[in-house]
């Protein structure tokens, strides 16, 4: 079974808290992300934070499967999303999905497809975060971590990523909900109104309302 981990070790800057915590239309956002996740049949779940992320307990009450701490990872003063990336493939040395932790509208269908792709590396165009990491992707990020590197891109460039552009994601994701990220109070309410708005969208997991039961898609 694939895994998924959510990067969650940012500093949320911008937004002031934890993202993975904010309440999207009754459900926190990181629980709405686990309930695609599990909809879309796979798992582990794993979050991955570090000093300065969310707490390891607040992660787990959330109902991840387990909590991975990156911290001694990170360069000095640096943090990124490659640190995680190279905590999580460490733990489970398996295929892996990667979320962004401010996405709650990601649909298991897309989850569910991008788990299934060949390839070291294959990422979404537009969400470079979103993206299946073969383990054999290993020692080159570590290899840039050395290096100081610290975010994904140089990963998918070294590594000959397949991106897959919106026209082959537009049949599996047709709200977009794979964009539906947030970095602002202004944002999030942009993205509870989207996620409200599909609500009347049968068979989308994101517009499930505290109460229901997830659709399998």
């Amino acid at each position: 079974m694939t895994a998924v981990a959510v990067l969650c070790g940012g500093g949320s800057t911008r937004l002031g808290r934890p993202k993975i915590l904010e309440v999207v239309d009754g459900l926190r956002c990181g629980v709405r992300i686990i309930q695609a996740c599990r909809a879309a049949g796979l798992g582990p779940v794993l979050a991955v934070t570090g000093e300065g992320g969310p707490d390891a307990a607040a992660l787990r009450g959330l109902g991840f499967d387990a909590v991975i701490d990156d911290t001694a990872l990170r360069p000095p003063g640096e943090r990124g999303p490659l640190c995680g990336v190279v905590a999580a493939l460490r733990h489970g040395m398996q295929q892996t999905v990667f979320l962004p932790s401010d996405h709650p509208a990601m649909p298991p269908a897309l989850l569910r497809w991008l788990a299934g792709q060949h390839g070291l590396a294959v990422a979404l165009a537009d969400n470079p975060l979103c993206v299946a990491l073969d383990p054999l992707v290993l020692p080159l990020a570590q290899a840039l971590l050395d290096g100081g590197r610290t975010g994904v891109r140089r990963l998918l460039r070294e590594a000959g990523a397949r991106k897959v552009g919106q026209g082959a994601v537009w049949m599996l994701d047709p709200f977009g909900g794979h964009k539906l990220g947030f970095n602002s109070q202004e944002q999030l309410q942009d993205v509870t109104r989207a996620v409200q708005g599909a609500a009347h969208a049968p068979g989308l997991l994101w517009a499930v309302r505290p109460g229901q039961q997830a659709p399998q898609q």
